[in-house]
This record gives structure tokens, C-alpha cells and sequence, in this order.
């Protein structure tokens, strides 16, 4: 397994262990690292909007934990360069304003331009 997939499967264990108040159980239902420990627990139909402001929503939550002096340092190190090559806010709705622009219509759209 590859640093990337080792850093997501690090990041998918450490939100199962934190308790939030919404579920993001969800997350692992469409894991590609189920096959290697993490069980889906719940299936959901995401919309765009939804998956969209769940990746921005996303980078904020790391932003917030690489700069909590209350979070372990390792876990700080860990958001920090997962953080590294995450796309930003506007990247996530410029893809996804591409994606609602294409014309072919092989696939539905995966992001939107809109968080609303």
C-alpha cells in the first residue's frame, strides 16, 4: 500500500475514533480500502451539492486540526500533509462548474458548483 492510501486509511480511523456530531460512518460505505478493514456502516446516496461541500467541509476540518495546539503533534503533522496537495474551495467548485458544463452524458455529475 502506497503513502497516499497509508495517510487516507490513518484519516479514516482517526474520524471513526472522534465523536462528532453527524455521522461520518457514511464515508466508508463507498471505501476503496473497505477490502482492508474499514466495514461499511451505512449507504447513502450522495448528491453533488452534498459531495462537494463534504470535500470543502473536509479541508477545514484538517486546516482546524493542523493548527489545534489541543490535537497530538502527530495528528497535526498528518492533516498538515494530507493538507499539502488538497485542492481548495474554489478548485472544488471550478471542477465542479466543468463538470455541469460537459457535453457529453455518459456520467451524472460528481461535484457541483454550488454548496447550497
Amino acid at each position: 500500500m502506497d503513502e497516499a492510501h497509508q495517510g487516507l486509511l490513518r484519516l479514516l480511523r482517526l474520524v471513526q475514533s472522534i465523536q462528532l456530531p453527524f455521522a461520518p460512518k457514511a464515508i466508508f460505505a463507498c471505501c476503496p480500502l473497505a477490502k482492508i478493514g474499514c466495514e461499511p456502516q451505512e449507504v447513502n446516496v450522495t448528491l453533488p451539492q452534498e459531495r462537494t461541500r463534504a470535500i470543502i467541509q473536509t479541508q477545514e476540518f484538517l486546516l482546524s486540526l493542523s493548527t489545534n495546539p489541543a490535537v497530538e503533534e502527530r495528528i497535526r503533522k498528518e492533516a498538515i500533509r494530507l493538507l499539502r496537495h488538497y485542492p481548495s474551495a474554489r478548485e472544488v467548485l471550478l471542477a465542479g462548474k466543468i463538470e455541469e458544463h460537459r457535453t457529453d452524458s455518459l456520467t451524472e455529475p460528481f461535484l457541483s458548483s454550488r454548496i447550497d
